[in-house]
């Protein structure tokens, strides 16, 4: 009995080292793989979403930091060195009209036309944190996080984003 009880704790060692050699530290099973996509350029990015992607390299003091993908979703990161925004962008039937990925309680929620698009604003006080609006089968938005923007400079990143 004591030779059996031996030899399986040397199997036991014996397949647990084996496992452990066969796996390095980026293969080792560990949750649910990232799925943002990153990519060093616009096109890159267009390429892998599969539809034009229409974005300014600087706006507004916010220069382009990152561009990445989550499956069909683009997203670009801007950066002022205070604040973030990231702009998104996806096909309609993927999204349901929010790809902003921000469920953020706000102090309010408006809507506004720009350029004949009905554009959901939310924020705090007199600023702006956050747009959502459709455009030809896309899904769009803004969020600036931090302090959030002008209603007036929300109105210009939307144009500029978005048409």
């Amino acid at each position: 009995m004591k030779q059996i009880l031996t030899l399986l704790a040397a199997l036991t060692c014996l397949c647990a080292g084996i496992a452990a050699a066969g796996l390095s530290d980026s293969e080792t099973p560990a949750g649910v793989p990232n799925p943002i996509r990153e990519y060093t350029s616009i096109s890159e990015l267009e390429k892998a979403v599969g539809f034009p992607v229409s974005a300014p390299e600087e706006i507004h003091g916010f220069r382009l930091t990152a561009v990445s993908s989550i499956d069909s979703l683009a997203q670009l990161i801007y950066s002022d060195c205070a604040q973030e925004l990231c702009f998104r962008v996806s096909p309609a039937a993927r999204t349901e009209g929010d790809n902003s990925g921000d469920y953020n309680h706000y102090d309010f929620a408006r809507s506004e036309e720009i350029d004949s698009a009905a554009v959901t604003m939310k924020g705090f006080g007199d600023t702006v944190s956050l747009a959502i609006w459709q455009r030809n089968q896309y899904d769009y938005s803004i969020g600036v996080r931090s302090a959030g923007v002008a209603p007036e400079t929300m109105s210009e990143l939307v144009r500029a984003f978005g048409f």
